[in-house]
């Protein structure tokens, strides 16, 4: 796990011996690899960059998958070079732990803090409800905001304990001041139905 200044990055996916990767469910049959996953949030629960009927989240997951055979910049410049699944956090009482995650969060606090996590699958950072998405083509949510990403967000949030919220909040940037939020505005529809 990585503070860059920005957001908080995990990867480190391609060093894995069974790289976890997506498939079907709208994909075709190309195959993409996970390269590695970031949070957006900000200070006061509007931190998803999507929303469900105009409702903001406390926090967006993006899982970004690269398609088998590209590079980098190929993907960058094909209209499906990547495939980035989007998933909400919303605090709840009941919500599940990701202590591993939790646990290397307090460490990245500041700029370019690096921690090495273990035994945390990216399976279980997905919501309960993996049967309704959203699916759409759109561009990447940093600049240059390529459009390149094919879109699934998944519509029910994952439901965590206040913790995770709390520890993405106390995140640094290069100013060494908290980042208040690292939320891209929600982008009219452009050419989308």
């Amino acid at each position: 796990m990585h503070n860059d200044g920005h957001k908080v990055e995990v990867d480190g996916f391609d060093t894995w011996p069974e790289r976890p990767f997506i498939t079907d469910g709208g994909l075709g049959s190309s195959k993409y690899l996970l390269a590695q996953f970031h949070f957006h949030w900000s200070q006061n629960g509007d931190g998803s960059e999507h929303t469900v009927n105009g409702q903001h989240f406390d926090a967006e997951l993006h899982l970004v998958h690269i398609k088998e055979g590209l590079t980098t910049e190929e993907a960058y410049r094909t209209p499906d070079g990547y495939a980035v699944v989007g998933i909400f956090y919303k605090t709840a009482s009941i919500g599940r732990p990701l202590v591993a995650l939790q646990n290397a969060l307090s460490q990245v606090t500041k700029a370019d803090a690096s921690v090495q996590i273990d035994n945390c699958m990216p399976n279980v950072l997905l919501p309960t409800d993996l049967n309704s998405f959203f699916r759409y083509n759109g561009s990447m949510t940093t600049p240059d905001c390529e459009e390149a990403v094919v879109w699934s967000v998944y519509e029910v949030p994952r439901f965590n304990n206040a913790e995770l919220i709390q520890l993405l909040r106390t995140i640094q940037g290069e100013d060494g001041k908290l980042i208040r939020t690292n939320v891209r505005p929600v982008q009219t529809f452009s050419r989308r139905a």
